[in-house]
């Protein structure tokens, strides 16, 4: 027993000690798995090679949850314990250089790693709809989740390592990962994808996505071949979703001073993604919400993901945070060269509107005590992204374009590949400025509170937003403003200044708000007519007639406005109305759809048709769409209290969904539901036919909530 402490205690202390910062440098890895989606299994080796600067007798590397089967340093076994979320592996490791130790693992990761589509039954997989929905697939998130749940690697992100990927995956699906692709092997019914990365990077950004994939691809002026993917059923959303791609792409590389940093880039849409994207090097994942034809990227443009993504090559995988301190130099310079591109593509005006509107989050942020550093590591995502970008809108303008840019491309070059904090960059623009850096820092980065008197001073410089913050500061009656409003609507001002006096005047009288609304309508453009549509509250008999060309106008958002709003007002006019949009399904949440049914079953002409409709409606609720679509039907049957069995159990599943917003979401609407007489006799009757964890939590929700009174209403959608 003596013995056994000694070796625990001996152990403890060496750990302690073991791998300090610096001490080891892992340089390549060699990743070889084989992916069993049916079964969500990972398994296989990482072989790296490291340097040793300072003797020890073990290295670290991060583990999560993975069965480590084996380790071995060129063939020959290692002493190995798992301790927390570190892999230690034992060894008199001298100072010099190591190749091949090899770890072999498994594991069926709870995160990072998601298989939609794959425990579903094959009358869901043969399902056409669930093909256009992307079928099944798989996809990885390390940012935040750890690639370390998946294979052992490096939650420090100041741990760069020259990665490869093999890939072992059944056949007949396409197999993206970082780097360039170098070979594909059939093996039996598995095909192995062979990817390389020349440089070296932090292992949050390794990914790899499998699914049914065509591509369209390019080279930019630089070069680079670019292949941007999307599902075979989506080959006319395409060009909409991507067709600035090329321009982004060549405008970032001028505009950064400093060449794409990487072999190739490729972009993939998944379902069920947890963010809108991720700038995993050299393969951009984003949610397939963004894949949209012609009018729904109108409404929901990839355009500033597809900026801010490509802009993180450079600013967090070319350089790289040192620690959530400095996460400012990803997030903000990553937003503030998306608003630049999209700048160079939309013009001054909508840059500059973009910045006010964010401006106005953060004054209200700071204005409610809420306001952070952007030096604070547990800062929001508002402060990181917005506030950051606004720090470097805010710095350009002291130091002017020639001191930021070429502080910029040196702050690149000098520490590529490596990771930095805020000094590395103020010291190197320090030596391209007279500027007082100091003043900045203290009031831009440290300070908690916005600059809200700097930040309108700057955006004041631009007439759309004079004119605009003229109009919101303007409180004089209808009667006096309306001609200045005609003059508006007439003119060519940006659009959002036009939606808001539209929206404003929705408390006027009733004759100059429809002489507004009208005149608006009359105009053709489809965001002033949009501005229509979404701030009418109710529709008269003399805007009626124009109010309906809405629902033929080029927008799904003022088609849905549209359509509601003109369903509630004109009641004996409903069933032309829903005819006339029976075909549209909307943005790729179907939430013009599930409106659309919502409202017929509510339509006594579609009396007939109900049973149909209200199956289409409890269908989106299920696992075969993506968690927006189930969300939207979701909503659409607590409102009209529709729920059954299957929906309900659609409901619960739907609170272990991986996607934090999906299963809050379904949390919370469970929470509604229990304390609804009619709805916890309902959810009772599950429980026979639930799994016993499930149902445990279930009964133990029902056990302790109360009823609530009996609504004195009855809803509508």
């Amino acid at each position: 027993m003596k013995r056994f402490l000694y070796v625990l205690v001996f152990l403890s202390i060496s750990v302690s000690w073991a791998q300090k910062p610096g001490n080891v440098d892992f340089t390549e890895g060699r990743i070889a798995i084989e992916v069993v989606p049916d079964s969500g299994l990972i398994k296989g080796t990482v072989a790296y090679d490291l340097r040793v600067l300072e003797a020890t007798d073990s290295v670290v590397v991060s583990s999560r949850e993975l069965d480590i089967l084996g380790a071995s340093l060129q063939g020959k076994a290692l002493a190995f314990e798992s301790r927390g979320n570190n892999l230690i592996l034992y060894h008199s490791w001298e100072k010099g250089a190591y190749r091949d130790l090899e770890i072999q693992y498994k594991v069926q990761p709870r995160n990072a790693v998601y298989f939609p589509g794959w425990n579903l039954d094959e009358s869901d997989v043969s399902d056409p709809e669930f093909k256009k929905e992307g079928g099944r697939q798989v996809w990885t998130q390390g940012q935040g989740k750890y690639s370390s749940s998946w294979v052992p690697s490096f939650d420090d992100m100041n741990e760069k390592v020259r990665f490869s990927l093999a890939i072992l995956f059944p056949s007949g699906f396409e197999v993206l990962a970082n780097g360039q692709l170098k070979g594909v092997e059939k093996k039996g019914s598995k095909t192995l994808w062979k990817y390389r990365m020349k440089y070296p990077v932090s292992s949050y950004l390794l990914a790899f996505v499998a699914g049914k994939y065509s591509n369209t691809s390019f080279k930019t002026a630089s070069g680079v071949p670019v292949s941007l993917y999307y599902y075979p059923s989506d080959s006319l959303k395409a060009g909409a979703t991507y067709r600035h791609t090329k321009v982004i792409f060549e405008y970032l590389e001028e505009e950064i001073g400093v060449d794409y940093p990487w072999a190739d880039y490729k972009q993939v849409p998944v379902r069920d993604f947890l963010y809108a994207g991720m700038e995993n090097v050299s393969l951009t994942i984003f949610s397939d919400a963004y894949m949209n034809d012609q009018v729904g990227s109108l409404d929901r443009p990839y355009v500033n993901v597809n900026a801010h993504e490509l802009a993180h090559h450079w600013f967090g995988n070319l350089v790289t945070e040192i620690n959530g301190t400095h996460h400012w130099l990803q997030e903000g310079f990553a937003t503030y060269y998306a608003l630049m591109a999209e700048r160079h593509l939309f013009g001054e005006d909508h840059y500059y509107w973009k910045l006010y509107d964010t401006a106005q989050k953060l004054a209200a942020l700071s204005g409610s005590g809420k306001g952070e550093s952007l030096l604070d590591p547990g800062a929001g995502s508002l402060t990181f992204y917005e506030k950051g970008a606004w720090a470097l809108h805010i710095l350009r303008e002291r130091v002017g374009d020639r001191a930021f840019q070429k502080a910029v491309k040196v702050l690149l070059e000098t520490h590529a590949f490596e990771n930095i904090e805020t000094n590395d960059f103020l010291k190197i623009l320090g030596e391209h400025t007279d500027a007082d850096l100091n003043d900045f820092r203290s009031e831009w980065l440290e300070n908690t509170s916005f600059p809200e008197e700097e930040a309108m001073a700057s955006l004041t410089k631009n007439s759309f937003i004079r004119t605009y913050v003229d109009q919101v500061n303007d409180s004089a009656p209808p009667v006096v403003v309306y001609n200045d409003y005609v003059k508006v609507l007439k003119g060519d001002s940006y659009y959002p200044l036009k939606q808001y006096l539209l929206k404003r005047a929705a408390s006027w009288p009733l004759a100059l708000k429809d002489s507004l609304w009208s005149l608006a309508l009359e105009q053709g453009d489809i965001r002033t007519r949009q501005g229509v549509a979404l701030a009418a509250d109710t529709i008269s008999s003399y805007l009626k007639p124009k109010f309906e060309t809405l629902l033929d106008d080029g927008s799904y958002i003022t088609v849905q406005e549209a359509l509601f709003k003109l369903w509630l007002d004109f009641p004996e006019q409903r069933e032309g109305y829903l005819r006339k949009t029976a075909h549209l399904k909307g943005l790729e949440d179907r939430a013009l759809r599930v409106l659309w049914l919502g409202l017929a079953l509510f339509t006594p002409e579609y009396r007939e048709d109900a049973p149909e409709l209200f199956d289409e409606l409890t269908a989106y609720t299920g696992p075969k769409y993506q968690f927006e679509v189930r969300q939207q039907a979701l909503n659409m049957l607590f409102q009209t209290g529709g729920f059954t069995k299957t929906s309900l159990l659609h409901l619960i599943g739907g609170t272990q969904h991986p996607s934090w917003q999906f299963s809050r979401f379904c949390k919370s609407m469970l929470d509604r539901l229990v304390v609804q007489p009619e709805s916890r006799i309902q959810l009772r009757a599950l429980l026979p036919e639930m799994d016993e964890e499930r149902a445990a939590q279930l009964r133990s929700l029902l056990d302790s909530t109360s009823v609530a009174p009996e609504p004195t209403h009855e809803p509508r959608p």
